[in-house]
Order: C-alpha cells, then structure tokens, then sequence
C-alpha cells in the first residue's frame, strides 16, 4: 500500500515536471532562435560556404517526417533519446490517465442503484470503494481532462523537436574564426595587489 501511494504521488505530479522540462527547451530553443534571427553581416563570425551543411529547411523537414532524424543530420545524436524519452513520458502519462479515467467513470455510473446494467464495466479493483457519487464524478472530469492534455503535451515535444533541428541547422552555418578569442585571466588588483579573474574578448579587425 506504501509503495502505491508513493506512486501515485509521482504519476500526479509527473505532468508539472513534464511540463517544466518542455518549458526549458522552448526557451532554451527561443533564445537561440532569436540569436540566429538578430545575426548581422559585419559580426564576428565566419560564415562557411552554403554547399558545406544542409538546407535548414530540408533538415526541418526530415524532423517533420520522422521526429530526431534532423538532430543526427546535425551530428547532435545525443538529442534523441530525449526527444522520445519526452515522447515516451507523455504517452505513458496519457495512458495512465486514461485508465484512471476509465475507472472512475465507471464507479460514478455504477454508485447509482438504478444502473445495473455495467454500462462501462466492473468497478475496478484500484478505486476505492464506499466513495460519494460527487467524488467518483470529480475525479472522473479530473483524469479526463488530463489524459486530453497529453495531446498537447505530445504536439509541443513535437514542434520543439521540429524547431530544435531547423535553429541548429541554421547554427552550423557558424565558424567561430582566429579573429575572435575569448579566455580567462588571472591578474593582481591594482589596489589590493590580490589575484581576480577576468574574461578577455579580443576581437582583431
């Protein structure tokens, strides 16, 4: 009994976590969006011949026909497995709610004396029993609404994986060249005498 509760604790609060994880990729891929849209001719990067890397479009849509292929023509293999870790967390999630669901809307139509028809089944064996018919009917509209949401959940892992590979595609176009060097100094305060650190940006023109 311990362990199923602790369990349940985790499966209720897995959607908030998911959900946290999905958010820090959107931003994550938005900002780095921004920085390929606010790129200027005159910065302080190199860019490589267009016939070295792939069309971005094209690698967007290979991610589009099958979901982390754009990140293995992006030599970023290591994404994959957490693109369908995601995917598998939320259909496992929805599935989950979907039996709980399915559980509670049988128990509420089952609380009812006049329905002795097992109209959607037998009470499962995990609800509990004894429960008011408005208890069976609020947990029902909960893990209903729930298990809906998972769609979305699954559409937004799918977008941030098609957005992920077009963004990096785009980034591979950067060669970051001789002119700009950036490196950490230790130098004495002139003041103190007492060693701080410092980051250094050369940039040669």
């Amino acid at each position: 009994m311990k362990n199923s509760n602790v369990c349940s604790r985790f499966l209720r609060a897995f959607p908030e976590g998911l959900l946290a994880v999905i958010l820090l990729l959107g931003i994550t891929t938005a900002g780095l969006a921004q920085a390929v849209d606010n790129r200027t001719e005159d910065n302080a990067f190199n860019i490589a011949p267009s016939d070295t890397v792939p069309e971005p479009r094209w690698v967007m849509m290979q991610s589009v026909r099958l979901p982390g292929r754009g990140q293995v023509i992006n030599q970023q293999t290591w994404k994959v497995p957490v693109i369908y870790s995601l995917f598998a967390g939320v259909v496992a999630y929805g599935v989950y709610t979907h039996t709980m669901y399915s559980g509670y809307r049988a128990a509420y139509y089952n609380s009812f004396p006049d329905n002795t028809d097992l109209r959607f089944g037998q009470t499962p064996s995990f609800i509990p029993e004894g429960q008011p018919a408005e208890v069976y009917r609020f947990n029902r509209n909960q893990f209903r609404n729930r298990r809906d949401l998972t769609l979305v959940g699954v559409l937004l892992v799918y977008g941030l994986n098609v957005a992920d590979a077009y963004i990096f595609a785009h980034l591979r176009d950067f060669d970051v060249s001789d002119d700009l060097t950036a490196k950490i100094d230790t130098t004495p305060d002139p003041f103190t005498n007492e060693p701080r650190a410092m980051l250094r940006v050369t940039i040669h023109f």
